[in-house]
């Protein structure tokens, strides 16, 4: 099609989808209401009211949960910047502590706003409980459960209109909330899914952004989980491109591409058993490995460069027989993504915005010898089976044309939203800057230099603009080391176990972690929530059971100080509280 097609195209699906927002009315009113226990300290909490319907004037009403994080200065700028998680499905309240933490700088200028996307977080929330808690093989099974996904789809429909939880609604409610704290515009941050919500409000409210960051973007057209099998076949080639450079990891796993198709094609006619630890209980636990769950693994690790640098090694493994790393992973993995996202709203909106754009048949052909085959299509397929959906305005997965300055971060090996992606959006921007950072994946996490990133985030909010940004910082970046072998834990008695019980704690960093000894297992309590089992690897040095081998911690024979990792790998010291 001709370039000047393709901008009318364009043009025509921004004012369709403008078109679509409802008429300024009265404006809104935000409740103060007090913060919910764990949130960011200084933060104002409170509600926004909006109709769950905006056709059904005096029908049912949703309370948007929304926390500010308050400006240092005592003359803030008149823009707050906002954020849309990921997903879809993620709630945005749950990401303060940590994008406070990226974009610490920026607050000295300037409010960070974060709202719960209706469905999710404390903003009438649509959950469903995909597996059974007391039964961790659940969570090795299917994606989607067809028993429970019915389940939850009829349990919801009782009480939410669930063709009203759409991205553009999305759109309505953050300009809702914008409009009743005053701020005069907003700069935008979306990360994954998010990037789609992000690019909904741009074009439905282009006069309330000021800027934009989209991390990991997903463009207009693309629909989930259709390129799935494609982009993670990209992301491990990449990965064993990297460790054939690797002197360390091509010497321990010189046949890393052959072993990850072995190890599928051998839990395709025989699935692998494994006994590993409970990380939550410390009950001893045997569970059964598929090939599509391992095949899930793989692109999940995929998603950060320090869980993909244990690839290879949770790979050779397998092949010798060994499945305990893959299968702990699993088990962490989905316990935490059942938690992180709610999966109603993820139904809500992939069932209209995403599924019925997937060719089932298709993926089932162009997929076949991909490592995840047509596995999560058909999951997601099915689980949308008569899930209500709801009109989508013209032009809905078309780009849309605009001027908003815009920063696109992509990772080189993203198994799910990969560099082309930020590409495609980037071309039809007219003030924007596409960075691909290498060797990145969906996100940073554990690589050198990663700080380069957020450095940059906060350099282009100052600025609201990609003139003269310079992004060369991120050629610095370095994937972590890959690792080469990791020791199973040991068996020891009770008593050293009880002689290290207690509550330890730092001033710098903030930090307390509880030890208990129950039936002569270690369990720690960090922050008032995040519990683990530390399986001892030695007398005096602890690994918490399911998580990467960094994630350890050292103890004095006698019972005193605990030397735990920090944030950058930096060591902590915390000493026994009175």
């Amino acid at each position: 099609m001709p370039p000047r097609s393709l901008v009318r195209l364009a043009l025509a699906a921004a004012l369709a989808v403008a078109a679509a927002a409802p008429a300024r009315g009265q404006t809104p009113a935000f409740h103060p209401a007090p913060c919910h226990p764990g949130t960011v300290q200084g933060a104002r909490c409170g509600t926004v009211q909006v109709p769950e319907n905006r056709d059904r004037p005096g029908g049912r009403m949703l309370a948007l949960n929304v926390v500010v994080l308050p400006a240092r200065s005592a003359a803030p700028a008149r823009e707050a910047v906002t954020f849309f998680g990921g997903g879809p499905g993620q709630a945005a309240t749950g990401m303060a502590g940590w994008m406070s933490g990226r974009l610490t700088e920026l607050r000295d200028e300037r409010d960070l706003l974060f709202v719960d996307q209706r469905g999710t977080g404390r903003s009438a929330p649509l959950q469903c409980q995909l597996r059974d808690p007391a039964d961790p093989q659940s969570y090795l099974g299917d994606y989607f459960p067809p028993d429970r996904t019915a389940r939850c789809l009829d349990e919801l429909g009782r009480g939410a209109d669930l063709t009203r939880y759409g991205f553009l609604e999305l759109a309505h409610d953050v300009e809702a909330v914008r409009r009743a704290l005053g701020y005069e515009r907003l700069d935008l941050w979306g990360g994954s899914y998010g990037t789609r919500a992000a690019q909904v409000y741009m074009r439905t409210y282009p006069r309330s952004v000021r800027s934009a960051v989209l991390e990991g973007v997903v463009p207009p057209g693309y629909v989930q989980p259709k390129t799935y099998a494609q982009s993670t076949e990209a992301a491990l080639a990449g990965l064993a491109a990297d460790c054939r450079a690797d002197a360390a990891c091509a010497a321990a796993f010189p046949d890393f591409a052959r072993e990850v198709r072995a190890v599928a094609d051998r839990l395709e006619r025989t699935p692998g058993t494994a006994e590993i630890v409970d990380p939550r209980t410390g009950e001893r636990l045997q569970l059964t490995l598929t090939r599509a769950t391992f095949a899930d693994v793989i692109r999940r690790m995929l998603y950060d460069p320090g869980a993909a640098a244990r690839i290879p090694h949770l790979v050779h493994r397998a092949y010798l027989g060994d499945y305990r790393p893959a299968v702990r992973f699993a088990l962490r993995d989905r316990r935490g993504y059942q938690q992180g996202i709610w999966w109603g709203l993820n139904l809500a909106i992939t069932c209209t915005e995403d599924v019925p754009f997937v060719d089932v048949q298709a993926a089932a052909r162009d997929n076949g010898r991909t490592l995840l085959g047509d596995w999560r299509v058909r999951q997601q397929a099915e689980a949308c089976r008569g899930w209500p959906t709801y009109p989508l305005p013209a032009g809905y997965h078309q780009p849309a044309p605009s001027d908003i300055p815009t920063l696109l971060i992509s990772g080189e090996f993203d198994p799910v939203t990969p560099a082309s992606g930020g590409e495609a959006v980037a071309a039809t921007l007219r003030n924007a800057l596409h960075v691909v950072v290498p060797s990145g994946a969906h996100g940073y996490g554990g690589m050198e230099g990663a700080g380069c990133v957020d450095a940059l985030v906060v350099r282009f909010y100052r600025q609201g603009s990609v003139r003269g940004l310079d992004a060369s910082c991120v050629r610095g970046m370095r994937r972590p080391p890959f690792l080469i072998d990791a020791p199973e834990p040991i068996t020891q008695d009770r008593s050293p176990v009880e002689r290290f019980a207690g509550t330890f704690a730092s001033s710098d960093p903030q930090m307390e972690v509880r030890f208990e000894a129950l039936d002569g297992v270690l369990r720690a309590r960090i922050g008032g929530d995040f519990t683990a089992v530390a399986s001892p690897l030695s007398r005096t040095e602890f690994h918490w059971e399911g998580f990467p081998r960094r994630f350890t911690f050292r103890r004095s024979e006698d019972g005193g100080p605990v030397e735990m990792p920090g944030r950058d790998e930096s060591a902590v010291t915390l000493t026994r509280s009175p």
